[in-house]
């Protein structure tokens, strides 16, 4: 799973420090605003299906997950290309860099859900080999295509083409072989409209408290470049995707460690289930402090060789803002002990008021902090998540008995 997480976060990474190299602070600045759009809309449209099938243990057939992982995604993005189209988002261009991120992340779908029944099948080396062979066809074709002189929307596109036929050719191979499909993804035979309806309303609250969870992430970029501009963002976003690897690293361990939290919630035993959440902070805690060393160290010549020489004054800025990022780190594992006891409700609501905190703070203190302002208002938009969901999770254990 960490392996797979890696090549995921590698990814995303080179696709960012090719458009840094080429379009300096204001380019990583334009595609980061689309990314944020696109991200958090796909946290709805995903509606949290794959830690749902992981959970939930086969209640639903595959061609239930697969049809609104198809159908409801489509629909959003479809929406949101629109929206940008009327220039409602953004002047210019921008509608093109939104569609092609919108084709990139739909792609991305199908390959996140079959990761679930990788998982549940303990086939996470699968995963690994599906994210190593997307890793592969960015890094060939992802710079290829921008030094042939095409745009980085057209390259985005080429990207989704690529890594559709990598998800046909392997990805869905491999997951014929462990789960069948009872009926047709479009079927429209009564019972399987009914279950995926039911699977739908399950999950559609799922999905909007992923979406709202993730604007603690994005919502500090809508303020900055709202209050400081692109260049700012652009400077944002570079320190912001090493805290998102951190923050992918901690979410792989939670997801690999979600079923023996769900084990020890059903055994009630609160002793084991509470001694693998801490041992998920702590790691959380010793990633953090690896990662201040390194950038107290070498932290210029990293930003440089990964972004450009343009970024290297954001050194002192990145070592400031690593304890605000441990904050969401427990946040995020709070979130994961908390799905594990179903407490669908309470996850909900940490996220709303955690996301309405991140909001409020950012236009708070990046006019009086800069940008370490926005580094900030999301952690304590996490410290405030883990606090509701920790009081969540006592309450349900004293009510338990355990």
């Amino acid at each position: 799973m960490l392996a797979g997480t890696a090549f995921v976060a590698a990814t995303q990474w080179l696709i960012v420090s090719v458009v840094a190299h080429r379009g300096g602070p204001a380019g990583l600045g334009q595609i980061s605003l689309a990314q944020a759009y696109v991200t958090c809309l796909s946290y709805v449209g995903w509606l949290a299906l794959r830690n749902h099938y992981v959970v939930e243990q086969n209640r639903h057939a595959f061609s239930d997950y697969l049809f609104l992982r198809l159908v409801f995604p489509a629909l959003l993005y479809g929406g949101l290309a629109f929206v940008a189209l009327t220039g409602a988002l953004g002047g210019g261009g921008f509608w093109a860099t939104i569609a092609a991120f919108s084709a990139l992340k739909f792609v991305e779908g199908f390959s996140d859900l079959n990761s679930g029944v990788f998982q549940q099948a303990h086939r996470s080396h699968t995963i690994a080999i599906a994210a190593a062979f997307r890793f592969t066809a960015t890094a060939l074709l992802f710079p290829a295509v921008l030094w042939a002189g095409a745009t980085v929307e057209t390259a985005l596109l080429a990207l989704a083409v690529a890594w559709l036929a990598i998800y046909l050719s392997f990805d869905n191979r491999e997951r014929q072989a462990l789960v069948a499909m009872p009926d047709d993804v479009m079927s429209v035979d009564p019972q399987a409209v009914g279950r995926r309806w039911d699977l739908f309303i399950v999950s559609l609250p799922l999905g909007v408290s992923s979406a709202i969870m993730i604007l603690n992430v994005y919502t500090p970029r809508f303020g900055i470049v709202h209050l400081l501009g692109a260049d700012a963002l652009g400077h944002f976003t570079a320190i912001q995707y090493f805290a998102n690897f951190g923050g992918k690293l901690v979410a792989v361990v939670c997801q690999a460690s979600l079923p023996m939290l769900a084990r020890f919630a059903s055994q009630r035993s609160a002793s084991r289930f509470l001694g693998l959440a801490g041992a998920l902070v702590l790691f959380s805690l010793l990633g953090c402090l690896c990662g201040w060393l390194l950038i107290e160290f070498a932290g210029r010549a990293l930003l440089g060789m990964l972004y450009g020489s343009s970024f290297e004054a954001v050194q002192p800025l990145f070592a400031a803002a690593i304890p605000t990022m441990f904050l969401v780190f427990c946040g995020s594992i709070a979130a994961a002990a908390a799905t594990a006891l179903r407490l669908y409700r309470t996850i909900l609501l940490a996220y709303v008021g955690s996301a309405l905190l991140a909001a409020g703070l950012t236009y708070l203190l990046v006019p009086r902090l800069d940008l370490f302002g926005a580094f900030l208002a999301v952690g304590l938009a996490g410290l405030l998540q883990s606090a509701i969901l920790a009081a969540g999770m006592l309450v349900h254990w004293r009510a338990r008995g355990a």
